[in-house]
């Protein structure tokens, strides 16, 4: 007689979770182009990058395989603003974080809808969504939209965007 719930406690005890620090992604808004397509787009792509993750050969690397994974997230995101220094979040009033495996195959992770105008930084809501089949993509492609109704503080803005990432 085979004991499949042993079984199961035996890969429940391998299980590995492994975070993995998606990088500051510093990047550069235009007040001309983002004012422009704020009048025609509620919600404007600000930025666009991939992450080489390479969650198979880190698996791998550690006698493990991704048949042992389970679930994979983003367990937290945050945007700050970092030139101007004295600049704040009031341009934007809302900003969602999709990942994917490409341009085409993008979806919503997290997202704020609260933005204190006078931060400097946000930190957005998880989604409870499970991502694994896009960390097991390489590389995973993410991107930053921002919905804003007011000028950028200055010419040009410069931020930084911070995601960690996580496999179970």
């Amino acid at each position: 007689m085979i004991n499949f719930q042993a079984c199961d406690e035996i890969k429940d005890a391998t299980a590995q979770t492994i975070t993995v620090d998606g990088g500051t992604h510093e990047f550069t808004i235009d007040s001309i182009a983002f004012n422009t397509n704020k009048a025609t787009q509620s919600y404007e792509t600000v930025f666009e990058s991939t992450i080489d993750i390479n969650l198979v050969q880190t698996l791998e690397d550690n006698g493990f395989s991704t048949d042992m994974l389970t679930a994979g997230s983003v367990t937290s995101v945050e945007l700050t603003i970092i030139n101007p220094e004295n600049a704040n979040l009031s341009f934007f009033t809302a900003a969602r974080f999709s990942v994917g495996s490409g341009a085409d195959d993008m979806e919503v992770v997290a997202e704020t809808t609260n933005v204190d105008p006078a931060a400097q930084s946000v930190t957005f809501e998880i989604y409870e969504t499970n991502i694994l089949t896009y960390l097991e993509t390489n590389p995973l492609h993410i991107k930053l939209e921002l919905d804003g109704s007011a000028s950028l503080p200055a010419e040009t803005v410069v931020m930084a965007l911070s995601p960690i990432l996580k496999s179970m």
